[in-house]
């Protein structure tokens, strides 16, 4: 278990532009993505159950799992359009339950965006609104 203070996952998330529409864009597409993986995998680990010697059973289960985390890896990374998890982690490579905590923690990122978004369709209604010319 990676102990990553939660600050540092903050720091690197506030250099993220959320205001950029494509990284919303990319982490819906990504959770699409994944939204089904548990079913995959168990197809995957359900093979893998079948190999006979355990040593070569355990290196393929561990393969297998290096190999998701990899893509996951890179996925966020291409989602958030910047390495974020080399700037949190390093050079290590996080299990699943780490990812789900930058996304849990980019929440409040995003919702304030959009809420500054919000803000400013509505000064900008105001301003150039047909009611302000009459």
């Amino acid at each position: 278990m990676f102990i990553v203070d939660e600050n540092k996952v903050d720091e690197v998330l506030k250099s993220v532009d959320f205001s950029d529409k494509r990284i919303v864009n990319r982490v819906l597409h990504l959770v699409k993505k994944y939204n089904d993986i548990d079913v995959k995998l168990n197809e995957k680990y359900a093979e893998l159950d079948k190999i006979e010697d355990e040593l070569d059973k355990l290196i393929a289960f561990s393969d297998l799992e290096i190999s998701v985390l990899e893509e996951f890896k890179k996925d966020v990374n291409e989602a958030f359009g910047k390495n974020i998890v080399d700037e949190i982690y390093g050079d290590a490579l996080p299990g699943i339950e780490e990812y789900f905590r930058i996304f849990d923690r980019a929440k409040p990122f995003i919702e304030d965006s959009k809420k500054q978004e919000s803000i400013a369709i509505s000064e900008l209604n105001k301003l150039y609104s047909l009611d302000r010319i009459k």
